[in-house]
């Protein structure tokens, strides 16, 4: 992998993806074995037969905003403006999009550029969310299924099948049922939300020196706090691990909302 540009997991996922600054695709499985290298430039001349964004090869990295592998890693999302390709792992397409504008599947170019991107969990379908904190739901043929709105710009989608997260500077949205469930300050103590990390009976938002945990509906649970960042956390199997540059911390036997 020549300079990693991007990379994506799916939260519940088999594996990662990433991207080079040559726009070169790079999945992997659980083991870090190769799955698939593709170069998106040859992508998008079979998606787009004849047809150019006028934009040249070594500026293409910087207009391809996002990616994003499936639950299953059986495809991929890619995204460049207000345009998203969902494509196998043989290359083949399987639906292209343009982010929809208030009253309709239309483009909207210039203001509402898709921002973040998430598969669903159990199913192949793809979040996408906007600059405006407009989110839509495409199923897995391409096809709108529903919308949200939160009003500012999301950094991070995160779907559990039973809960979805939509996670902006300020806020983390709770949704349950396709309705709104709760929503959490992240600003409080101060400084943003580095990271959230999901596990399927809840979530930890990482700032710079704390973890704030959660249980899935969002319920406060408790916070572990360091004098130095918080470089790493992880789950190993028997553990609960934070590390800074210089310590590790290992909770040996972590509470329940970490199994």
């Amino acid at each position: 992998l020549d300079g990693i540009y991007r990379v994506s997991v799916h939260p519940f996922g088999q594996g990662l993806i990433a991207m080079s600054r040559n726009c070169v695709l790079h999945a992997y499985d659980d083991y870090l074995e190769p799955k698939l290298k593709i170069d998106l430039k040859n992508i998008l001349r079979l998606l787009t037969p004849g047809s150019t964004f006028n934009v040249p090869k070594y500026q293409l990295k910087n207009h391809i905003r996002c990616i994003s592998l499936s639950q299953k890693a059986n495809r991929y999302v890619f995204t460049i403006g207000d345009i998203a390709w969902c494509v196998d792992m043989d290359g083949n397409g399987i639906w292209g999009r343009k982010f929809p504008a208030s009253d309709g599947w239309i483009q909207n170019w210039e203001y509402d550029k898709i921002y973040a991107t998430c598969f669903a969990t159990d199913s192949d379908a793809v979040y996408l969310a906007s600059y405006s904190g407009r989110v839509v739901l495409i199923d897995e043929n391409g096809k709108g299924v529903r919308g949200y709105n939160i009003g500012s710009v999301p950094h991070g989608i995160f779907d559990t099948g039973d809960y979805l997260y939509l996670l902006s500077d300020t806020r983390l949205y709770v949704f349950r049922d396709d309705t709104l469930h709760t929503v959490i300050d992240t600003s409080s103590g101060g400084g943003k939300v580095d990271d959230i990390i999901v596990v399927q009976t809840g979530f930890g938002l990482l700032k710079k020196k704390c973890l704030r945990w959660f249980q899935s509906d969002g319920q406060y649970l408790g916070s572990v706090v360091s004098k130095d960042p918080i470089r790493r956390v992880y789950w190993t199997g028997a553990e609960m691990v934070l590390e800074t540059r210089q310590r590790r911390a290992i909770i040996q036997r972590p509470p329940k909302w970490w199994e």
